[in-house]
């Protein structure tokens, strides 16, 4: 072994001894702060192309990737800026960190929402057409880790009169619809106004 390797080869078990010292717990706690974003990590394979590489954190040392790898793909939460873009999302990454997937909105709150301010009707296709969309990517993708509750899908939901983006996991998704709906006709009934109007 030449000494450059040697060198560095040191370096890197001195780096970890020294990251031994500190209890697992507040090592995620700064990981978790500096990898964890507030908003979404929104991932486009179309103009203009977004892809957020990954932190420098995950590439200090071996020990540090590992550790804050599954933290910024298990707590963030993934949105590709439409369906498309989620297959295309699935189909780079790799299977390591693709099991690491915790949250991910395949749909694009933006692309979605618009069709879901009438569950009960028009949404309800649009419902349907994602599902189907989902059993494709587990189809595809589930051998490879892909969880079937890392996806979701992202509807509004009234909390104080006023409409937010709720993200459903998929495997709730129609039962929570239906919540949803019902609970919508009521407020609008309530309220005297239109769904429509409080939509996305």
């Amino acid at each position: 072994m030449t000494n450059s390797k040697m060198s560095a080869t040191s370096h890197g078990a001195d780096e970890s001894l020294l990251l031994n010292k500190i209890p697992a717990e507040i090592r995620n706690t700064i990981w978790a702060l500096v990898a964890v974003k507030d908003s979404p990590i929104v991932v486009s394979f179309y103009k203009p192309y977004i892809y957020e590489p990954e932190p420098a954190l995950l590439a200090v040392n071996r020990q540090v990737r590992s550790e804050s790898r599954s933290i910024y793909y298990g707590d963030n939460t993934f949105e590709g800026m439409d369906w498309d873009s989620t297959q295309r999302f699935l189909e780079f990454v790799d299977d390591n960190r693709l099991k690491l997937l915790r949250r991910l909105d395949g749909f694009g709150s933006r692309e979605f929402l618009c069709y879901s301010t009438d569950i009960l009707g028009e949404g309800e296709g649009k419902l349907q057409w994602a599902d189907d969309v989902v059993k494709g990517w587990l189809k595809d993708h589930a051998a490879r880790g892909l969880r079937q509750d890392a996806i979701l899908v992202p509807l509004p939901v009234f909390r104080n009169g006023r409409p937010e983006t709720e993200y459903v996991p998929w495997p709730q998704l129609h039962e929570w619809v239906w919540k949803w709906a019902h609970h919508t006709h009521y407020f609008a009934r309530k309220n005297d106004i239109s769904i429509e109007s409080n939509g996305a």
